[in-house]
């Protein structure tokens, strides 16, 4: 390829239009990288004045400057005949040149390209383009070895091969295939790559490859890996390195702690097991001593029922999971929410009036949601996995929903299909797209809904739940005064008493 365009101040890192940056360096690293990928020149066309360009931008080694949207395609159209053009622009201020090129980029996922690029930098281009070289290369080294294959095939199905022989060589060929493929998630360059750094304006440029835009749905961003044992240059949001979880002595207590310590080992977090429960006080003493004696005989009884508890916890947790227990005498919901302090997420079980009751030491969700400031994770009874590979949103812009939404990012980045639904007469007023286009870029696969409402919101959002598979509800609580959900019944109380799937939610 003889040359590519690039449109302003991407080197840079500023937006168009933006004259009062400091000068950059990055140009000449990303042309460096492109020049190893096989690009012979790189020109930066841009319709900023050229001493505010050359402010901007430096090692580049040419700049054509002061062009309109008409000089721009000009440009395109005389370097095309000297050979095949790569155009890059954001969309803003070149269309059309980029489909007057060989072939067009399109940063920012806006404009009319070939490509589409989600990020509004060029730093990842380069290895994007390896990536798509490297994916053209697996490709053509699988169609001789695809026939080849296809031919023993033949062989078994003419009877060649007795059927066990041919059911291996099937399952081989399947094996052969997933390996060849996953040989595209890395690059032997990838140590060349850009990589990301802090420049004098405080930019940070990642290193990551970029994904296209295809289809109607949203295109996620390459997905982060979420484990903290394998944390790479390109992971950005946040995990969950300590889990609480609510013990007590229920008949729906196993399954939750087994639930939260398959989340524990997913995500390589500790566990912690809290349980609390008061001494009773004395009564009917008949002097100081008997009052002594029923304290003591009261603690002790206390203590084990919380030893019980401990027991169950650590039975439950799993082998490989790492745990803390934290028990004391005192109330439960005060315990729980003062040891949240130091968890990323609170895992406590479902309090419905058709529930079983959980006892003296189980723990209601609501007031761990007002208090706590961290997110719950509600599990209903007999559950005892969270998959997340189908998750819906409920979105109802708010705090609650926004803060609901970043703490379950670490799921919903692994999560198969994520589902923005939204629900009530001003549905189409809350943002649901722009919360999907934010989802994407954070790696998940995202679409959005608009669910009509023929009776309680609650019962739309559970049906959609179920019409889509999902097994975790992603939501804000308590949008309202908990006292008005209390006395007139609401959306979170809803949930809390009757969800049938997991609900993560935040106040």
């Amino acid at each position: 390829m003889r040359a590519q365009h690039l449109d302003p101040g991407r080197f840079a890192g500023a937006s168009p239009g933006s004259r009062a940056s400091s000068r950059r360096t990055d140009g000449g690293a990303v042309s460096r990288e492109l020049g190893r990928c096989g690009i012979e020149q790189v020109v930066l066309a841009t319709g900023d004045q050229r001493g505010v360009t050359e402010a901007l931008v430096a090692g580049l080694p040419a700049i054509a400057a002061d062009l309109d949207r008409a000089a721009k395609t000009d440009t395109v159209a005389a370097k095309r005949r000297n050979g095949p053009v790569m155009m890059v622009g954001d969309g803003v201020n070149d269309t059309p040149a980029p489909t007057g090129a060989g072939f067009g980029v399109a940063l920012g996922a806006r404009g009319a390209a070939a490509v589409v690029l989600l990020v509004d930098i060029l730093a990842p281009l380069p290895e994007s383009i390896r990536i798509a070289r490297r994916v053209r290369a697996i490709a053509f080294q699988g169609v001789p070895a695809g026939i080849g294959l296809s031919l023993a095939m033949v062989m078994a199905a003419l009877s060649h091969l007795p059927p066990l022989q041919g059911a291996l060589l099937q399952e081989t060929i399947d094996v052969a295939v997933i390996l060849s493929t996953m040989r595209a998630r890395r690059s032997r360059d990838h140590r060349r790559a850009v990589r990301p750094r802090r420049d004098g304006g405080g930019m940070r440029l990642p290193s990551g490859p970029p994904a296209a835009c295809a289809g109607s749905r949203w295109a996620s961003a390459p997905r982060l890996r979420s484990r903290r044992r394998h944390r790479g240059a390109t992971e950005v949001a946040m995990d969950f390195a300590n889990i609480i979880v609510s013990v007590d002595l229920g008949d729906a207590a196993p399954d939750r702690i087994r639930l939260a310590g398959g989340l524990a080992r997913r995500f390589d977090a500790t566990l912690t097991g809290a349980a609390a429960h008061k001494v009773p006080a004395p009564i009917l003493v008949r002097d100081v001593y008997d009052a002594v004696e029923q304290e003591e005989r009261n603690t002790a009884e206390v203590r084990g029922i919380l030893e019980d508890a401990r027991a169950q916890f650590e039975h439950g947790a799993g082998e490989g999971t790492r745990t803390e227990w934290r028990a004391a005498l005192a109330g439960p919901v005060t315990h729980l929410v003062e040891q949240a302090r130091a968890a990323d997420l609170v895992v406590v079980g479902r309090h419905g009036p058709e529930d079983e009751d959980t006892g003296p030491i189980g723990v209601p969700p609501g007031p761990v949601l007002m208090e706590a400031g961290r997110p719950v994770i509600v599990v209903p009874p007999r559950l005892v996995q969270l998959a997340a590979a189908r998750v819906v949103v409920a979105w109802k812009d708010g705090p609650e929903a926004r803060r609901a939404v970043a703490a379950a990012l670490p799921l919903l980045r692994e999560a198969n299909e994520v589902f923005v639904a939204t629900v009530g007469a001003d549905a189409r007023h809350q943002g649901a797209e722009d919360v999907a286009g934010h989802l994407a870029r954070h790696g998940a696969h995202v679409s959005t809904h608009l669910l009509r409402t023929a009776g309680r919101e609650s019962d739309e959002v559970i049906d959609f739940a179920r019409r889509v598979g999902a097994d975790l509800v992603v939501t804000g609580a308590y949008g309202h005064s908990r006292l008005r959900e209390w006395i007139f019944g609401g959306f979170t109380r809803d949930l809390l008493d009757r969800s049938p799937v997991c609900c993560l939610m935040c106040h």
